[in-house]
């Protein structure tokens, strides 16, 4: 991940909270993603009815098992209004860790539009997605099992 240390925040949108997106194919979850100041991601799915049991402030915990996984973790920077995120492709059996790039327009402080994904082998496909921000009192410290790795993750 060549992202890992070069993020400069200048408040271009807020992360004192996280993003959410509920689908309209799969309305019973809601997609979660968190941005650190560190230049940290992280994202991670929740059951509709845990989202809705939420209080105001309340925050959604990074479990164990999510900390321990590379794939729920990754490196953003930003550039212009383009929030730029890479993250690893899915796990394949005894492969390498491969990094594909994420592509996000910031809308204003409180919404980003995913709009393109490119993948290891440069194939790109186009998203429409919006999420929307819920500000927290406070949130989950983005200690992970990326943090460990000066570069890619063994293969397990």
């Amino acid at each position: 991940m060549t992202y890992r240390g070069k993020l400069v925040y200048d408040n271009q949108f807020r992360i004192d909270g996280f993003y959410y997106y509920i689908a309209e194919d799969a309305p019973n979850s809601v997609g979660i993603r968190y941005f650190f100041l560190d230049g940290t991601h992280c994202t991670f799915s929740i059951g509709i009815d845990k989202f809705h049991s939420l209080s105001e402030g309340d925050f959604v915990e990074i479990s164990n098992n999510i900390r321990k996984i590379p794939y729920f973790w990754g490196t953003y920077i930003i550039e212009d209004n383009i929030l730029k995120v890479q993250v690893y492709e899915s796990w394949r059996s005894f492969s390498p860790f491969r990094v594909m790039q994420e592509y996000y327009h910031i809308v204003n402080k409180t919404t980003i539009h995913w709009f393109q994904r490119t993948t290891s082998t440069n194939r790109k496909i186009d998203f429409d997605i919006t999420y929307h921000f819920r500000p927290t009192s406070s949130k989950p410290d983005s200690t992970s099992v990326l943090m460990k790795y000066k570069r890619n993750p063994p293969v397990f």
